[in-house]
């Protein structure tokens, strides 16, 4: 008779092995159906979600031709026909009235996707990668997948905050009439999100077993006075603010500039930067801090830090 703890052992030797076979793994890796997913909306979905293993690793680029073979997938599964993708959105655009400002959104990724696929690809295009993705792709599919399979995107995710930070980044992307600089610096925490997943994933005991250990206590005071070193000629860093909004199971740390202390109107704006001495976050971008640090936190316990620190508001 199999125990419960002998059923444990076996999900944990099909999960995390790296022994992959078709009754050896899970259908999916971020997402979770109270039903099993079957034919092409499976491989569709699969592919959205190799989409953001991309991300995780900061291939961009990539994530771009991911998650057009997944919009690819849903519109040949819709259609029952093996036309180029080109057709393939007119055709499906046309039978489903979707309007014309989504169906220029997703000839806008089959372009990216071909010339990523075709041309090659620089360093300099992981910026036009986020834009189109958040842009346009995510959009698309996600809609897509909803109009013909009923399939809510962002309401299947097994993490409820990988979703969040999934969308905050699209919105804040799509509410910039004009992005400047590298976009990138604004995506740290949904990469770093990603990222610790597939890292339990991989390795699902590390964190459990090690972060109450000495020697994982002098890795994560060592990163602390490696921030106070770099960062505390400026200001203040403050430790243990709250938890890490990448899921890693560590705190916060932030900086209170002094220099700007005594000119602030809000408490808002009393961070410049955070990090996580634990997987190693970083959140240097104004609206990141105010998101994942600030918001959360609340005007009366910042104001309390900072009456500690014998600062005025």
């Amino acid at each position: 008779m199999e125990t419960d703890q002998t059923s444990y052992a076996e999900n944990k030797l099909q999960d995390h092995t790296g022994i992959y076979s078709k009754d050896r793994q899970g259908q999916f890796i971020f997402l979770e159906f109270d039903a099993p997913i079957e034919g092409e909306v499976l491989s569709s979905i699969q592919s959205f979600e190799t989409s953001l293993i991309m991300i995780g690793m900061g291939r961009w680029t990539n994530a771009i031709i991911s998650i057009t073979n997944s919009i690819e997938t849903i519109l040949r599964l819709d259609l029952e026909t093996t036309s180029e993708l080109q057709s393939l959105i007119g055709a499906y655009c046309q039978k489903h009235k979707i309007s014309k400002s989504l169906e220029d959104a997703a000839h806008r990724t089959r372009k990216k996707r071909n010339e990523f696929v075709h041309t090659g690809i620089i360093p300099d295009d992981n910026t036009e990668a986020i834009l189109v993705y958040f842009n346009d792709s995510i959009s698309v599919f996600k809609f897509f997948l909803e109009k013909s399979r009923g399939i809510n995107l962002y309401k299947n995710f097994g993490s409820a905050k990988l979703a969040e930070n999934l969308l905050f980044a699209k919105n804040y992307i799509k509410s910039k009439r004009k992005t400047e600089g590298s976009v990138g610096f604004v995506m740290s925490v949904l990469v770093k999100t990603i990222s610790n997943h597939l890292h339990y994933m991989v390795m699902p005991e590390y964190l459990s077993l090690t972060r109450a250990t000495e020697e994982t206590f002098n890795v994560i005071q060592s990163q602390r006075e490696n921030l106070e070193d770099t960062f505390g000629v400026d200001g203040k860093m403050i430790h243990d603010l709250l938890p890490c909004p990448a899921e890693c199971g560590g705190k916060l740390s932030a900086l209170v500039e002094e220099e700007t202390l005594s000119k602030l109107t809000s408490s808002v704006n009393a961070f410049a930067l955070g990090a996580c001495p634990t997987c190693g976050l970083f959140l240097n971008n104004r609206e990141l801090v105010a998101e994942y640090i600030a918001k959360p936190m609340g005007d009366e316990r910042i104001t309390e830090i900072l009456n500690s620190l014998s600062v005025s508001t």
